[in-house]
């Protein structure tokens, strides 16, 4: 079956993006709220893909909302605020709450400025 990629659902629309990708070799891949489009078993997919492209020296940069899935994916978080990046976080060190506290700029009642809480490092995500 052949059908232009337009055509296509949005979730066919965002896998078929990630296939480009692929078979472009690319060696870092950015992935700007994929959830926003994909179902649960859609994402789960995209989650083995990136856990096997990370495991080939790949990058992937997993732009989301979402703590649960930045826990899940991710080995380390930048945060951004107002187009300022306020802190990078080892994930396995880090909670959820932490990080979003640091996005809107508020931990036990302070402002968060920058930190070098993590230094930058090799990373799946």
């Amino acid at each position: 079956m052949s059908a232009r990629v337009g055509t296509l659902p949005i979730a066919a629309q965002q896998l078929t993006a990630i296939a480009k990708a692929l078979t472009a070799d690319a060696r870092v891949i950015v992935m700007d709220e994929p959830s926003a489009t994909l179902g649960e078993s859609e994402l789960e997919a995209v989650f083995a893909v990136i856990r096997s492209l990370t495991a080939e020296g790949r990058s992937v940069i997993f732009i989301s909302h979402r703590m649960d899935e930045v826990m899940d994916i991710g080995d380390r978080a930048t945060v951004l605020r107002d187009g300022r990046a306020v802190g990078v976080y080892d994930l396995a060190s880090t909670r959820p709450d932490e990080l979003v506290a640091a996005m809107i700029g508020e931990a036990g009642g302070e402002l968060v400025g920058a930190t070098d809480r993590a230094a930058p490092r090799a990373s799946r995500c």
